[in-house]
């Protein structure tokens, strides 16, 4: 697993660093990166459950609301990536607890169910199926193991499979994997440029060909019949 040692300690700075940020901060983003401690103030935060004395030491002059929508920006585009484990979407290591499992579970539940979301987006059902899903795994320790195992083998392949290495000329590109090599044309960089006016053109001069064909035809067929 990557490290966040390089960011903010404190999750709730952090969060708020992504939510007025977030390209500085895209590692997070990747499904390898540890979260940080406190994922649980985090989600309270997002709840609108902390007290302002108990919120972010160095953030004077922070509201609430900011800070709620900064939590909630960095639980969906943070837990909820392509790639998330079931572990990264309740906010979890795979070390963790069955309390804390069922404790991250309602949090994200009372964030995100589509009955308590009010007038938010659709998509909140989206990211409550994908929470129960992860819960419904997660806490029956026989699927737990099943999951464990399909993790490791999927990390095995992953680091088993060799790297795509590339080689490029000024008129084709070949890309090598597996001992294995396939060239792919590329057209000059003039030829892209007019491409769409090339294409027009064609199209065009065969439209004509088309008219001048039917017109012959036609011209043919009366002659016949003369």
């Amino acid at each position: 697993m990557v490290s966040t040692k390089e960011a903010p300690t404190d999750i709730l700075t952090l969060a708020l660093a992504f939510y007025q940020a977030p390209i500085r901060h895209q590692d997070l983003l990747k499904a390898k990166v540890e979260l940080p401690d406190g994922v649980k103030r985090l989600l309270q935060a997002a709840n609108g459950a902390l007290q302002a004395e108990e919120q972010i030491d160095g953030a004077v002059g922070v509201r609430s609301e900011k800070l709620r929508e900064a939590a909630i920006f960095f639980i969906e585009q943070v837990f909820f990536t392509q790639d998330a484990s079931y572990y990264r979407v309740l906010g979890l290591n795979p070390d963790a607890t069955p309390d804390q499992l069922k404790e991250h579970h309602q949090l994200l539940m009372r964030l995100f169910h589509p009955d308590r979301s009010g007038a938010r987006e659709a998509w909140t059902d989206v990211y409550a199926c994908r929470i129960n899903q992860a819960y419904t795994v997660l806490r029956s320790p026989k699927l737990r193991r099943a999951y464990a195992a399909s993790l490791q083998t999927l990390q095995q392949k992953t680091q088993a499979t060799p790297p795509v290495s590339r080689s490029r000329s000024a008129s084709w590109t070949a890309y090598v994997t597996r001992g294995q090599s396939v060239s792919v044309v590329r057209l000059p960089r003039v030829l892209l440029r007019y491409l769409p006016q090339i294409v027009l053109a064609g199209i065009t001069l065969l439209a004509i060909l088309l008219v001048i064909m039917v017109y012959l035809f036609q011209r043919q067929v009366v002659v016949i019949s003369w």
